[in-house]
């Protein structure tokens, strides 16, 4: 079973810390990795939201494309603009060449309002009109 704890001030930091040496025999074998926050369930919902608006609305290069198709698009678009050059990949037999483009759920709070930011701006710029995210 895999546990995600965020540590929201140097309060939960201290406890955590406390309930880890407490705890030391019976979490021994336990990976415990540190890193910024990854985006919260909010901000996922808010941009499948969006891109569920732009895949049903906007029509690119003559054609509608799928959700999943403008995910990897604006995703690739948003490290473009960060100047984080992607990952081009060769298959293994050397024919075929692709783009590696992180998945959403690996990126930090930051990140992912960064993303959401500039999907929000590109749909606007091209007409898409946004449903208010639900409560």
């Amino acid at each position: 079973m895999k546990r995600t704890i965020v540590l929201h001030s140097e309060t939960d930091a201290e406890r955590f810390g406390a309930w880890l040496m407490k705890s030391a025999p019976s979490v021994v074998g336990l990976q415990v990795d540190l890193g910024p926050q990854t985006r919260t369930l909010d901000q996922n919902a808010r941009f499948h939201a969006l891109v569920g608006d732009i895949s049903k609305q906007l029509v690119w290069k003559g054609a509608h494309h799928p959700a999943e198709w403008w995910k990897r698009t604006l995703c690739l678009q948003w490290l473009i603009e960060k100047r984080q050059d992607p990952e081009a990949i060769a298959s293994l037999d050397g024919r075929e060449f692709g783009v590696l483009i992180p998945h959403t759920s690996t990126l930090n709070v930051k990140q992912m309002a960064e993303l959401i930011e500039m999907t929000t701006a590109f749909g606007a710029e091209n007409g898409v009109q946004f449903k208010e995210p639900g409560p």
